[in-house]
């Protein structure tokens, strides 16, 4: 919102702005010239607004404002808990500006980037924010980082100093809607030394014979097969495959992904950066995958593990249609708003985290018909319940995070 404000200001001529971010849920203006003022009232009518101009005393309210805007600038910057490249790749270069960004509160941090991998702001906001005056990161670190579910561990590739391989059944299901795209897959499952069984599914019986002679030149026991072409990748996976992945120990879950309401380039770069968190990047010596299954041998509380996104999300969207599967599941929780979850569906998990879904037993005509919107939909509930039945299930979830793969 504070883009938009300033966006709609910039397009105003003759007109004076000095606008900060200061409180919950109120922005402070100074400015001159009666028009703009409603302009941005009428554009933004839910935002509470304190205004300034050349009659007020305005800095009386703006000194105040500036101190504590320096304030918070001076404790983000020195405690050098900002990831930079991860937050904002783009303008990484920019470092003050970044810190700056994180020196306002908001009511809403949704979409908004993260500071670091390992630290969700829009969790720790929501426990903290009626509590505190300072921005959710000022009040982390004047916290010392308390521990919470804002925090979470991180997995980076890397060599494995001890490992204990083929101690669990693994099993990764592929659905391959865009049999072009899985050649991305391909290079990376060739890049891995551990014992995987591989199940493939697409739509039709011409891919099938595309994705046949792909998969067969790959070290790995796979079966492929064609289901209907409904219920997008996930009923392939708890409908298609439910009887032979219930045997496996782990289970991961990745797909071919070209969304037609997003740019390609923008959908290209956050595939690969999914697959380079689930598998392994094109150039690594060590696949993340070997720190990912030695994780789940080595530490039995970890239930799923997915990329660490850099983007904050919220449950808002969603929330209805995830009360509704809850309810299926007979599973009570209090669903908070930001919620740290496996964004687009691709993850590994214990298959005591799929279990209950598939104990649905639901068949492909229970899952919506295309064309189906962007979010909100059964298939985006299920998408962030994982963790939630994680937790219910009194595992832990896992993040993961490969530098210099950027999203």
């Amino acid at each position: 919102m504070l883009c938009l404000i300033l966006e709609l200001c910039n397009k105003i001529k003759k007109i004076y702005i000095n606008f900060i971010l200061f409180d919950k849920d109120r922005y402070y203006i100074a400015c001159r010239g009666g028009s703009v003022l409603n302009q941005i009232v009428i554009r933004f009518p839910y935002t509470h607004f304190l205004i300034f101009n050349r009659s007020n005393n305005r800095n009386q309210y703006l000194l105040p404002i500036r101190r504590a805007v320096r304030k918070a600038f001076t404790t983000i910057k020195q405690s050098k808990l900002i990831d930079f490249e991860y937050s904002y790749f783009y303008r990484k270069h920019l470092k003050n500006d970044i810190i700056k960004d994180f020196c306002f509160p908001s009511s809403d941090y949704n979409y908004t980037r993260k500071p670091f991998p390992d630290f969700d702001l829009g969790i720790f906001s929501e426990q903290h924010s009626s509590k505190s005056q300072f921005p959710p990161l000022v009040e982390f670190i004047n916290q010392k980082k308390p521990a919470g579910p804002w925090l979470l561990d991180v997995i980076k590739p890397g060599r494995l100093t001890s490992s204990r391989r083929n101690q669990s059944n693994v099993a990764l299901h592929i659905h391959a809607y865009h049999p072009e795209e899985v050649i991305k897959i391909a290079r990376r499952l060739e890049k891995i030394r551990n014992k995987i069984d591989i199940y493939t599914s697409c739509k039709n019986e011409s891919d099938f014979k595309i994705l046949k002679s792909l998969f067969n030149k790959l070290p790995f026991e796979n079966q492929l097969q064609v289901f209907p072409n409904r219920g997008r990748d996930i009923s392939p996976m708890l409908t298609g495959f439910r009887h032979v992945l219930s045997r496996y120990d782990i289970i991961g879950h990745i797909h071919t992904k070209k969304s037609v309401h997003a740019d390609r380039a923008h959908v290209d770069k956050w595939v690969n950066f999914l697959l380079d968190n689930l598998l392994s990047s094109e150039n690594a010596k060590h696949p993340i995958l070997e720190n990912i299954l030695n994780r789940f041998i080595n530490d039995p509380k970890v239930g799923l593990i997915h990329p660490s996104i850099p983007y904050i999300m919220t449950s808002d969207s969603c929330i209805g249609a995830m009360r509704i599967l809850l309810t299926k599941l007979k599973i009570s929780y209090n669903i908070p708003r930001y919620i740290s979850f496996p964004m687009g569906t691709m993850f590994w998990a214990r298959k005591e985290i799929l279990d209950p879904l598939f104990s649905l037993n639901l068949s492909f005509d229970q899952y919506p018909e295309e064309p189906l919107p962007l979010d909100g939909t059964m298939l985006h509930a299920i998408e962030r319940i994982f963790p939630i039945l994680s937790e219910h299930h009194g595992f832990k979830t896992v993040v993961t995070h490969t530098p210099g793969v950027i999203f």
